[in-house]
């Protein structure tokens, strides 16, 4: 009796391993406020629609306060980028604090209009089909009243290198 449960535990053992390192399909990560690692100049010239921008053009103490920020209305909604070559990697991302081995890993920038800034978001799933990839997210819960001013967010999902020439983002929130 003794060697029956102790082969039934070592076999429950066995089988919660192998599930907690099977991770995530593609060995995917997201970095779920990712804009401090991206390159401010990449960013002024990616902006989206439905978030509000410093003003460049404002001055304290001369121009009324509501003028601080402008609403953007007519970039894209989003913008997703798939970065496999060291070329993109250079223009996007602030190698100083961010780098991946883009060998046998890839990035995808997705930047879209947000106004949970006080939450992360986590990767729920990813299905690939053909050279399409679908990548999940959920906003993490919270019973608070959190909402901001809507604010440019930047997802990175680092993964397995694969081939991909489209990406979708689906934010369940």
């Amino acid at each position: 009796m003794k060697k029956a449960i102790a082969v039934l535990m070592f076999t429950l053992a066995a089988v919660a391993v192998f599930i907690a390192g099977c991770g995530s399909k593609y060995n995917a990560t997201l970095i779920s406020n990712a804009d401090d690692i991206i390159n401010p100049n990449f960013l002024e010239q990616n902006r989206v629609s439905g978030a509000f921008y410093p003003n460049p053009d404002y001055e304290e103490g001369v121009d009324s306060p509501d003028e601080r920020y402008i609403f953007d209305e007519s970039s894209p909604e989003s913008r997703t980028f798939i970065i496999t070559e060291e070329s993109q990697f250079d223009d996007i991302f602030d190698e100083d604090k961010f780098s991946i081995d883009l060998a046998d890993k890839m990035a995808i920038l997705y930047i879209f209009a947000d106004v949970y800034g006080t939450r992360d978001y986590k990767l729920s799933d990813i299905e690939k089909t053909g050279d399409r990839l679908e990548i999940c997210c959920s906003l993490e819960y919270s019973a608070a009243d959190d909402a901001t001013m809507p604010f440019m967010r930047c997802f990175v999902v680092t993964l397995d290198k694969t081939d991909i020439s489209e990406v979708t983002f689906i934010n369940q929130k």
